[in-house]
């Protein structure tokens, strides 16, 4: 590949940087890692959430335990493999349903509205067992027919990787998967009963992401080891039987959560994380992002057309090494180098902090139920350029955020280990605000915090636009 067009696509990237909010681009050719950038704020070897991109990893771990035996085949039934359990509206249409439906997304359960899914997915999440409210679901129609794209699929096929194993399925993956390709810092959050989320928040490297994304390219093959069946490869990247989802076009179609279109196919997730292999170039391409106000026109697409299409594949120029080109190789290299490097002000006087500062500080704010399920939250002033903010949440142990007051983020740990950053400040006597970037879980948000005497009010907007802004009232103790 040309060194002068990969420093393009880099040099575009940067361009985009503050609309798409990249953090780490690999692309690798005849299985060779010829590009890895990472932008600031992300750095390199840090995990990142893959949004959707799991369920596409979840159907690679089915293929390995149907590689090794542990699943007869993607067209058991989804009911022998839960001969213990109990199943309400169980019928035929319900006997019918396969794997293979699951991973297609075709299962025909609980609704073929978009809309309801959505709110019954919310229903699954506060069940206390995800997959028995999965399998008592009654069928919307046969399976196999319509395409809705929802979380419980996924997540009952995770569960069937567990019943075929015994297992869960992130050990299995480890065993199976995992292990064999060198993937060892893996977070994967699971249900009640220790099911991992087989419709998201699975924790990757990107560059371990990019070798399952080899592994497919190569039929399943890892060096010498067969970790999938070639079959099973062909199955999963073919288009699935059944109509398109409504409103795509013809050209694209679906396989086990690859988008199949000409010359590609593609996994995607939200906040912009897309995982895109062309067989016919060798070529695997990892994008990594963190939101931005380029997700909420769901353009994310667009952005990987264009460094695809335009930087990326007219860099390759033959299947043998190229002629060396030091100049073009030293420019990348610094260009890659500055794109790792923070791109923050530095730092600026404190101003005084207002009378409502103290007033408040140390003081816990207990909230009204909303969408964040967050509990409660205290702010912490002190005469440093730092304030505090613990944050308590359902399911999740006590956070405490670092927030810069001179107007450079602080970084600090987040939930799973990662790496989260803040900065704040007073926009008036009674208003703080707080610019709080998960960073590798795709989420960037600003907090506005309005105090009247015990009474406060927390607005919550989204700096991507993806989601409307809402605000939450609470009490100070």
């Amino acid at each position: 590949m040309d060194s002068e067009r990969l420093l393009g696509a880099v040099n575009f990237l940067l361009a985009q940087k503050q609309i798409y909010r990249p953090h780490q681009v690999i692309v690798l050719r005849n299985g060779h890692v010829v590009l890895d950038v990472c932008f600031y704020p992300f750095a390199r070897g840090w995990r990142h959430d893959l949004a959707s991109v799991t369920k596409m990893v979840t159907g690679v771990v089915v293929g390995a335990a149907v590689h090794e035996g542990m699943i007869g085949s993607m067209d058991d039934a989804v009911v022998s493999f839960f001969p213990d359990r109990t199943i309400a509206n169980l019928d035929d249409r319900k006997r019918a349903l396969t794997l293979s439906h699951l991973l297609e997304q075709r299962s025909g359960l609980a609704t073929t509205s978009w809309d309801e899914a959505a709110v019954l997915e919310q229903a699954m999440y506060h069940s206390p067992d995800w997959v028995q409210w999965i399998l008592d679901q009654p069928m919307a129609e046969d399976p196999g027919w319509g395409y809705l794209y929802t979380s419980w699929n996924p997540h009952l096929a995770a569960a069937i990787v567990g019943a075929a194993t015994g297992m869960t399925p992130l050990a299995y993956a480890r065993d199976a998967l995992f292990g064999p390709l060198g993937i060892r810092d893996v977070v994967w959050p699971a249900d009640p009963q220790g099911v991992n989320a087989g419709y998201g928040t699975l924790q990757l490297r990107p560059e371990d992401l990019a070798k399952v994304g080899q592994l497919v390219l190569d039929d399943g093959a890892w060096g010498s080891r067969q970790l999938l069946d070639p079959q099973w490869v062909e199955r999963s990247t073919s288009p699935a039987p059944g109509p398109n989802p409504p409103g795509w076009p013809s050209s694209v179609r679906v396989g086990y959560h690859w988008e199949l279109e000409p010359g590609f196919f593609s996994a995607t997730g939200s906040g912009g994380q897309v995982v895109r292999l062309f067989p016919d170039l060798d070529l695997v391409v990892v994008l990594a992002a963190g939101g931005g106000a380029g997700y909420a026109g769901n353009t994310f697409s667009s952005l990987a057309e264009v460094l695809c299409g335009v930087h990326l594949i007219p860099a390759i120029r033959s299947s043998l090494p190229l002629p060396a080109n030091p100049a073009a190789v030293a420019a990348l290299t610094d260009r890659v180098a500055d794109a790792a490097r923070s791109d923050e002000d530095p730092p600026q006087p404190v101003p005084p902090l207002p009378a409502t500062a103290a007033l408040v500080s140390g003081r816990r704010v207990v909230l009204e139920p909303n969408p964040l399920e967050l509990y409660s939250f205290a702010l912490g002033f002190d005469d440093s350029a730092e304030a505090s903010v613990g944050l308590e949440s359902a399911g999740s142990p006590e956070l405490n955020l670092r927030v810069g007051l001179d107007g450079v983020f602080r970084f600090f740990p987040g939930e799973h280990s990662t790496i989260w950053r803040a900065k704040g400040w007073w926009d008036g006597p009674s208003r703080f605000v707080v610019l709080l970037d998960q960073i590798a879980l795709y989420d960037y948000v600003r907090f506005t915090c309005e105090f009247d005497g015990t009474a406060v009010a927390l607005t919550v907007e989204d700096l991507s636009g993806s989601a409307p802004s809402f605000t939450i009232h609470g009490e100070m103790e």
